[in-house]
Order: structure tokens, then C-alpha cells, then sequence
């Protein structure tokens, strides 16, 4: 009976293992969800009798975390001595560059709406400029013509009929 709890704990020992190597950060995911997630492996394993040290831990992290981290692990791994590193360490450092990228992030965002309402400010400008353009237009004799040629046309009654004197403007 002995044997048969101990190739129990060895078949869930290897389940967790791989479970604990195929672990990485989900692109939606923040690093305490992932970490914790990773952790909670982790901490199984060891109730299992696996020893599992806080670098090796650290190292794995750094390796699954999201690419858009990368540049954060390579800072970490130039600036740190990892095998001194405890992973509460570790955990402080990504989360404070995680909320400076989210923080840069919501900025670019809040960027983007503010340039596409100046885009939709332009347009529906444009679109008034439009509307004054089309409305200086009239049908005139079965065609469309601008106002500025009826004016033109106006004018040039306005001259005709002030050279016939049917039209006394009190200029003579």
C-alpha cells in the first residue's frame, strides 16, 4: 500500500512539473495574477516533496512573462543579481514597471481619442464647409449654378436694365 501512495505523489509530482513548465503569462494577464498563479504550482509541488529554490522560481518568471515585458526582464536580469533575488524582490520590481507601462499606456490611449475627436471636429467642419458650398448652389434655368454665376447673371441685368433707364437709381 505504501508503494501505491508513493506512485500516486510521483504521478501528480510530474503533472505539476509539467504544469509548472508549460506555465506562462497570458497576454491579458498582470504579473500578481500570473505570479500568484505560478505560485500556487509552486506551492503544491512542494507539498509533494519537490524542492524548488526562490531563483529558480525568479528565473522562471522572467522567462514566461509577456514580450511586452521583455524589455523589463533584460533591465532586471543586467541590473540584479538574480541568485540573491527573492521573488517578493522580483514581484516589486515588475509590478512598479508594469504600472508605469499601463499608466504610459492609458496616456497614449487618452492621446488617440483625443486626436480622433479633433479628427471628427475636422470632419464635421468639413462637412459644414460642404453643406455651405452645396447651398451656394441653385437650379436656375434646368441647371445647377453657382451663386456667385446668378449673381454674376443678376449684375449684369442690373447693368442692362440701368443703361435702358428702366431702372432710375437717382445716379445720373
Amino acid at each position: 500500500m505504501y508503494k501505491g501512495v508513493d506512485r500516486v505523489k510521483k504521478v501528480r509530482l510530474q503533472k505539476l512539473s509539467d504544469d509548472y513548465e508549460s506555465l506562462h503569462m497570458k497576454e491579458s494577464e498582470s504579473v500578481s495574477d500570473y505570479t500568484s498563479r505560478l505560485l500556487g504550482v509552486v506551492n503544491e509541488m512542494k507539498r509533494y516533496g519537490e524542492t524548488i529554490s526562490d531563483e529558480q522560481v525568479v528565473e522562471k518568471i522572467l522567462r514566461s512573462l509577456d514580450e511586452k515585458l521583455n524589455f523589463i526582464v533584460v533591465a532586471i536580469e543586467e541590473s540584479k543579481d538574480l541568485s540573491t533575488m527573492s521573488i517578493d524582490q522580483l514581484m516589486g520590481s515588475l509590478q512598479v514597471h508594469e504600472e508605469k507601462l499601463l499608466k504610459k499606456n492609458k496616456q497614449t490611449t487618452k492621446q488617440l481619442l483625443q486626436s480622433n475627436l479633433n479628427l471628427k471636429d475636422k470632419k464635421n467642419n468639413l462637412e459644414k464647409v460642404l453643406i455651405v458650398t452645396s447651398d451656394s448652389f441653385a437650379l436656375h434655368e434646368g441647371r445647377w449654378t453657382s451663386l456667385l454665376d446668378i449673381l454674376d447673371l443678376l449684375l449684369r441685368h442690373f447693368e442692362l436694365l440701368k443703361k435702358l433707364k428702366v431702372l432710375d437709381l437717382g445716379t445720373n
